[in-house]
């Protein structure tokens, strides 16, 4: 599960720099609003990490959270918890838009800073 998480997560990255380059590419014809594209969660600060080492450390998290993980009756922090950040970048706003389901209330972005711990990444 935790190699699959990895890989989903990669693919995500590797997609929104695809979609980044299209917007980029977009820009000069003007027609459109232009709007900035990150990635807020699971692995959002984990660049150049190579995926054998995410995936260890995303093993061991979930390790240390399953007795959490079972009381809430979900897994807490994974691939599934990401958000896809838009801004538009005319009107120059603080805060980004947030695609993700309604029914979510929070981002799990502090999961890597977890997983760094004294590795000093």
């Amino acid at each position: 599960m935790a190699g699959l998480g990895i890989s989903m997560a990669l693919a995500r990255q590797e997609m929104l720099g695809l979609l980044s380059a299209l917007v980029e590419r977009s820009r000069s014809d003007g027609t459109f609003p232009s709007a900035s594209l990150s990635l807020a969660g699971f692995l959002d600060d984990c660049a150049g990490i190579p995926a054998f080492e995410l995936e260890e450390r995303y093993l061991a998290m979930l390790a240390e959270g399953r007795a959490r993980d079972a009381a809430a009756g979900r897994t807490l922090d994974g691939p599934h918890r990401s958000d896809l950040l838009i801004r538009h970048r005319g009107k120059r706003t603080s805060r980004p838009s947030v695609a993700r389901p309604a029914s979510r209330r929070r981002c799990s972005s502090a999961w890597c800073s977890r997983m760094h711990g004294s590795s000093g990444i």
